[in-house]
């Protein structure tokens, strides 16, 4: 081959290998800058909406552990606290705990204050609570999923197959539904009716 065609070949191959490293290195680059300039703008605008807009219909939160027990709240609509946004403001609140090989504890009321990050949740305001042949009526319940730990108090009263109960206070193990019944103050006494005549 002749001298001057490869050095010809030679000066081609080195302007298309400089073409491709420039396109690569400058335009690749600023196509990348463009899509995160375009990713940061769509962030910020769906942050704002969050901020200018913490109401929420139709709310669903289902967590699980690692033995299988599911704990699922619903609720019509809920507001997200704006100071801190783990915590959800709920109304008509549904809650339903499933353990395995037991029945499930269904728990319902007018309000619920829910923590997504802990599941910690307090519900207020006509609780009613079901599960097997029992179902308990009360103005606050407390759940603490640490603990495993539920604590209903005032107004309590329980209906069961053998007997009704009214109280101040009642804590319940979710996990062994061992219950505590109890009265606030130690001069009252709990009210027990039985249904065995």
């Amino acid at each position: 081959m002749d001298k001057r065609k490869l050095i010809q070949i030679f000066l081609i191959l080195i302007i298309i290998l400089t073409s491709y490293l420039i396109f690569i290195l400058y335009f690749d680059k600023k196509d990348e800058k463009i899509s995160k300039l375009i990713r940061e703008k769509e962030t910020n605008i769906e942050s704002e909406k969050i901020k200018s807009s913490n109401l929420i219909e139709d709310l669903k939160y289902i967590s699980s552990d690692k033995n299988g027990n599911q704990y699922e709240i619903k609720s019509k609509s809920g507001e997200i606290d704006l100071n801190n946004p783990n915590i959800i403001f709920m109304k008509n609140v549904n809650a339903k705990i499933y353990q395995n090989n037991l029945e499930e504890i269904i728990i319902k009321s007018n309000y619920a204050k829910y923590n997504s990050l802990t599941y910690e949740t307090f519900f207020s305001d006509n609780v009613r609570i079901f599960f097997e042949n029992h179902h308990i009526k009360g103005d606050n319940l407390n759940i603490s999923f640490a603990d495993n730990l539920a604590t209903l108090y005032k107004n309590i009263i329980y209906n069961g197959p053998e007997m009704n109960i009214n109280a101040d206070r009642l804590e319940m193990n979710i996990l062994t539904k061992e219950t505590q019944i109890f009265m606030d103050d130690e001069d009252k006494k709990i009210k027990v009716t039985s249904k065995n005549k």
